[in-house]
């Protein structure tokens, strides 16, 4: 388990070394030039949300896995998104 988060599953070695070498080669194959994907955090009329902002995506990660079962196959997938929030705009 990590120290950081207890509840987080831990990731075999190989998984991790995976995920490595997916992030090597993605940046081996990637054009540095490519003009930049939209942001995900940008207020309706396209302007970039300060840092903290309400609502502010921090990280989004995605894992999918397909499983058989009896009734046929199923996708299972797990996303997790980070969110920036202040106190005051929860209440």
């Amino acid at each position: 388990m990590s120290a950081a988060n207890p509840n987080q599953p831990h990731k075999s070695l190989l998984r991790n070394l995976g995920e490595f070498f997916g992030h090597v080669a993605h940046g081996i194959i990637s054009n540095p030039n490519a003009p930049k994907p939209a942001n995900p955090a940008a207020n309706p009329d396209g302007a970039p949300m300060p840092p903290g902002a309400p609502g502010t995506i921090v990280r989004s990660e995605t894992h999918e896995r397909e499983v058989a079962t009896p009734e046929g196959k199923l996708i299972l997938r797990r996303t997790v998104i980070d969110e920036v929030h202040r106190a005051d705009d929860l209440s």
